[in-house]
């Protein structure tokens, strides 16, 4: 029996698996392998957050960089407009900028009347500056200024046309029984428009304008071909040598301009704010009645430390054989044109309008109609059927006509007697038409393009 259990060995388990060793090794090879990873991880993550700040800190860099040049800009217009109050509206590059480029666009976006009966014309000016080693990152800068506007002479954004005319069957003037003598007619003043297309200024036979008329350059679709002469479908400004049949033709001289006709880019002018609160009844003065106009009057709107008359009303209309009289400088701000079969009439004198006492000698200010609808059909815009008038016009989206007055056509059948000439400070209409009448305007105080270091007053700013 022993030595039965002497002869039994025992044989060893077989293994199962790794040894604890070959574990170990496994697991911190897997903890290397995933350590690598994640510092190769965070390291790419580092370097592209480093290169966005980088490119975050150049184009903030680049960001301002071109805010300077925007201001530079701003700074460059401003000269402009000290140097040339009436710079027209238009996009300019700035110039002499070392660290990139700038573009400032100038526009006017309102008209300012004053207590002392100037004009001043709210002027954008909206600046771009780019850096020059990224122009993808523009800054814009805006700043709104007040420019002194002197308004002066006929001003228009659209076609005016001047004409002698006949009355009725019988041209205006006396038959000696020899020959007709026509209306000659004379407008004294400059006369400028932004059109520039063909007939942009008419003036028939027997007109002579007394000033410089200045048209807009040649339109791109509708240019004219020549700046003036006697084609009114080709020629800019025409001077026509039609006399309507009327007499032998000695009797009649071509229409001429004792002046410079010239083309020049002007601005077209906006419509001038109305006040916020308005009358909701029309101004109406009846056939034959009389009315004068002093500070003080029911009508007027303004505060009493205004010295002018202010009155707001949604048109205005002066029947036959009226008289008007303003005594104080009086702004008459138009609002709501009426529909009638003329259009849209916004101003109508069918009598004598006139500025006496201490604003005689100065139309400009004596009495202003200015038209501002709050919205305009470009196909039936507002009228003003000036009539006689003493005064000035600011109506830029309006037809402005001057004609006779009904009062004055019956003088012209009984005594063949020519109307009155017109006094007026200035006149700004979409169009401009007379007929038959004479219009002496305000001349210029200065040149045109007369240097001024005035500080230009800031409405508004903002980047």
């Amino acid at each position: 029996m022993h030595h039965h259990l002497h002869s039994q060995r025992r044989t060893p388990a077989p293994r199962i698996g790794p040894s604890l060793t070959n574990r170990r090794g496994a697991a911190l090879l897997l903890a290397v392998y995933l350590s690598a990873i994640t510092l190769l991880l965070l390291g790419g993550i580092a370097l592209q957050r480093t290169n966005t700040e980088m490119h975050a800190a150049q184009v903030s860099r680049d960001l301002q960089q071109a805010f300077y040049l925007a201001e530079a800009g701003v700074d460059q217009a401003l000269g402009a407009l000290r140097a040339n109050p009436d710079l027209p509206d238009g996009t300019r590059p700035a110039s002499t900028l070392t660290t990139g480029t700038a573009s400032y666009t100038v526009k006017t976006v309102d008209m300012a009347f004053l207590t002392d009966g100037t004009a001043e014309a709210v002027r954008q000016i909206t600046a771009t500056g780019r850096a020059s080693n990224n122009s993808n990152v523009p800054s814009t800068v805006t700043a709104t200024f007040r420019t002194p506007m002197q308004l002066t002479g006929m001003r228009a954004n659209g076609g005016i046309s001047f004409a002698s005319g006949t009355f009725g069957d019988s041209p205006l003037g006396h038959h000696d029984g020899m020959s007709w003598f026509f209306n000659k007619i004379t407008i004294t003043g400059d006369v400028q428009t932004t059109l520039g297309q063909p007939s942009s200024v008419s003036l028939t036979t027997d007109v002579t304008v007394s000033g410089d008329v200045v048209i807009g350059p040649p339109d791109a679709d509708h240019g004219y071909t020549r700046l003036s002469g006697n084609e009114s479908f080709t020629d800019g400004v025409v001077l026509s040598d039609y006399y309507g049949g009327w007499g032998p033709d000695d009797d009649h001289k071509t229409g001429k301009v004792n002046g410079d006709i010239s083309a020049e880019t002007a601005s077209i002018l906006p419509q001038a704010s109305a006040p916020a609160s308005c009358s909701s009844q029309p101004w109406q003065v009846r056939t034959g009645q009389s009315y004068d106009v002093r500070k003080g009057d029911p009508l007027d709107m303004a505060p009493p430390e205004d010295s002018r008359v202010i009155i707001c009303v949604p048109y205005a209309t002066f029947a036959r054989n009226t008289t008007v009289t303003f005594h104080d400088p009086t702004l008459l701000y138009i609002t709501q044109p009426l529909p009638d079969s003329y259009g849209n009439t916004a101003f109508s004198n069918g009598g004598t309008v006139s500025v006496e006492g201490r604003i005689q000698n100065r139309p400009d200010r004596g009495f202003v109609v200015i038209v501002s609808p709050p919205t305009v059909n470009p196909t039936h815009p507002p009228a003003v059927w000036a009539g006689n008038f003493e005064g000035s016009i600011y109506a830029p989206t309006s037809s402005v006509r001057f004609t006779t007055s009904e009062t004055e056509q019956d003088a012209l059948w009984l005594r063949g007697d020519r109307p009155d000439k017109r006094r007026v400070g200035f006149v700004v209409g979409n169009s401009i038409r007379a007929t038959m009448v004479s219009i002496s305007t305000q001349r210029p105080h200065r040149s045109r393009h007369t240097t001024t270091t005035t500080t230009l007053p800031l409405v508004n700013w903002t980047n």
